[in-house]
């Protein structure tokens, strides 16, 4: 068990807002003592809340843990763990709390989809810099410690969620035969390869390292969007880990992206010497061309033809339909003009008691022919 002294936090953030000060140290730390909360906002954690460990550095100068979730769901390092257990200890860990501007309004102060105790920065002007996982001139040492113990215990938690995930993966891939496999979209770099001889890793079904390791999209629900955790808009690359783990929502690397049902054969194969064949996610011009060549050249015309034939009419229904909007009512959109407002706005008989835009009531009545 680790000494910690909240006074080197505080010394830490002492430049930092002191409402973000007390967000960084206390949020969720201890439970409520009361059935009726006495500060607002409450730090405090309440029933269905889970307990956010209040992190600290090693003498080593790093944090205790990373914001980035631990995947076991029964850690049994606990509170020594290096990675967070709950989404807490991500969003309020001093390297992730209010370094990212939220992209939803505010409604009477309080955020619209986090609530009061939004971990995204609102306020105008410059974001928070968010806190160094080594701290430059590390610390005293932890009371009943040494350097190395602390070390060796961050690097022994950091080598059993290594080992615990090859585990779970060799157990998933036991007696799998790579060879016996054909390709498919939702299984595509899923499992771990377990074929030990020289072989082409781009073609085969599975994955060599954890950077091209596909999460299952049958049990994690993420969308054909880059995460801008993990991806470099500058060389277009995925080379960042991602805060949220498998509990994100977007892509992590190009096989998540390429190979997801919103993205797979959506866009044209640029790469003119493409060999992956059915592997490939982009469509290629040898499509087009074997079924190009299962008709003839006067089908092929006829076909032509009548292509150019819908065309236009479908240009002339476009250019009839904007022609008949312009005396369609502006609000509810269906029926015909029957009055003009002074402003210029135009409704039928049921909308025509005043504008509903502009709220005016000076009007002129037309006479419609019924025909």
């Amino acid at each position: 068990m680790y000494y910690f002294d909240a006074r080197e936090l505080e010394e830490e953030f002492k430049i930092e807002d002191k409402l973000y000060r007390d967000y960084l140290i206390d949020f969720h730390v201890a439970k409520c003592p009361g059935s009726v909360c006495i500060t607002s906002p409450c730090l405090f954690y309440h029933e269905g809340e889970k307990r956010r460990r209040r992190p600290f550095r090693f003498s080593n100068g790093a944090w205790s843990y990373k914001p980035q979730l631990c995947i076991d769901d029964n850690c049994e390092y606990g509170e020594t763990c290096v990675y967070a257990h709950n989404k807490d200890e991500i969003n309020y860990h001093p390297m992730v709390f209010k370094t990212i501007p939220c992209s939803y309004p505010l409604q009477n102060g309080v955020c619209s989809k986090n609530g009061e105790h939004c971990f995204l920065r609102h306020a105008p002007g410059a974001l928070r810099e968010p806190s160094d996982y080594f701290k430059n001139n590390p610390r005293k040492m932890w009371v009943g410690s040494t350097v190395e113990e602390q070390n060796n215990d961050n690097i022994k938690s950091q080598k059993y969620h290594t080992q615990y995930k090859i585990n779970q993966d060799n157990k998933r891939t036991k007696k799998r035969k790579t060879s016996n496999f054909e390709f498919e979209r939702d299984t595509f770099k899923v499992f771990v390869c377990n074929d030990f001889k020289e072989h082409d890793e781009a073609r085969c079904l599975f994955y060599h390292t954890y950077d091209d390791q596909r999460r299952d999209p049958k049990k994690y629900k993420y969308r054909a969007i880059p995460c801008r955790n993990a991806y470099n808009p500058d060389n277009k690359k995925f080379e960042r880990d991602c805060f949220y783990g498998n509990e994100c929502e977007f892509a992590h690397n190009k096989y998540e992206l390429f190979y997801h049902k919103d993205f797979f054969r959506k866009y044209e194969c640029k790469n003119h010497d493409c060999d992956l064949e059915e592997i490939c996610p982009f469509t290629h011009n040898e499509e087009s061309q074997e079924v190009d060549n299962t008709y003839d050249t006067e089908e092929l015309r006829n076909l032509r033809d009548k292509n150019n034939l819908l065309k236009d009419f479908l240009s002339s229904l476009r250019e009839r339909l904007k022609e008949k909007e312009r005396f369609i009512c502006h609000f509810c959109k269906t029926k015909p003009i029957v009055v003009v407002f002074v402003c210029g706005h135009a409704g039928c008989r049921d909308c025509g008691d005043s504008c509903q835009h502009c709220n005016r009531n000076d009007k002129i009545t037309l006479k419609v022919l019924q025909i």
